[in-house]
């Protein structure tokens, strides 16, 4: 079986990664930096980053993290913002004036563990105190959450309004990427609170685990897995899984997802959480 190490860095998953960079920028920034030295330079050191910072078993989660910080690191280079009043470009905050580090937290892999509630209202514990919300990378679902191009997230009931500002499709799921239109100095020790609402204010619940509630013949029987397509990544038991095979049977008005995963399942029995890793929200902060 081929490691994550050898996936991430394999020459085609990082050609296309940076491939997509390079096409997002030029969709939205009118700019194209496929043959900028420097830009493919600081994506050599994108990659180390997202490798060694990224706690994750999942390709998925490190080439979201790696997409995102090469263009936050073009739009760093090309438009700087020197304001004084920008928490990330204060003196009294960055002495050296070196650009902020920016990093990620998953909405399933560091959510603390008592917090089952919704994927859209989560308690995140804290590895690297954040000095400032940059945005969030959503899955696109059919709710309410979704009701134009502004979303609005509360980080301990601080309000962050960000703004849409492109999509890409991964996994067979189209993800959609907001953007903070004003940066907030965070003061944050060992947990945070994030609930995303629409631009009305109104959130929604989407249930965060679900169990397994039968499996039959090396099949898993999900109720209420609607959503799980194909292409996704599942935890199960600490256990990532990617789904092969997913088809919907209703039966005396009860609706279950039959998944059949790739790798071993001797581990899974019934009444087992299932996480799908691949639904879930990825914050980015900067520290």
């Amino acid at each position: 079986m081929t490691s994550l190490h050898d996936k991430y860095y394999s020459t085609i998953n990082k050609n296309y990664i940076y491939n997509m960079a390079c096409r997002l920028i030029k969709e939205h920034y009118n700019e194209d930096p496929t043959n900028d030295a420097f830009f493919k330079e600081i994506y050599e050191k994108n990659v180390d980053e997202a490798f060694d910072q990224i706690d994750t078993d999942e390709l998925v989660v490190l080439n979201r993290a790696l997409l995102d910080s090469q263009i936050n690191s073009f739009i760093r280079a090309s438009s700087p913002n020197n304001s004084p009043n920008n928490p990330l470009n204060n003196s009294t905050n960055n002495s050296t004036n070196k650009s902020p580090t920016s990093f990620i937290m998953n909405g399933a892999v560091d959510r603390v563990k008592e917090d089952v509630e919704s994927i859209y209202t989560s308690t995140l514990s804290i590895k690297t105190a954040p000095q400032a919300f940059n945005g969030v990378i959503l899955p696109y679902e059919n709710n309410i959450i979704f009701a134009g191009s502004y979303i609005i997230v509360l980080i301990d009931e601080i309000k962050h309004t960000l703004k849409l500002r492109n999509s890409f499709d991964i996994g067979g799921r189209k993800y959609l990427e907001y953007e903070t239109i004003e940066k907030i100095t965070l003061s944050i020790q060992e947990t945070i609170k994030i609930c995303i609402q629409n631009v009305c204010g109104k959130t929604c619940h989407k249930e965060f685990a679900l169990y397994v509630g039968d499996i039959i013949d090396n099949v898993l029987l999900i109720a209420g897995s609607e959503t799980y397509r194909v292409g996704d990544i599942i935890q199960i038991n600490d256990e990532l899984h990617h789904i092969s095979f997913a088809t919907t049977t209703t039966t005396e008005d009860i609706t279950q997802r039959h998944i059949t995963v790739d790798g071993d399942i001797t581990h899974i029995s019934v009444g087992d959480r299932v996480i799908n890793v691949s639904e879930n929200p990825v914050f980015t902060f900067y520290s």
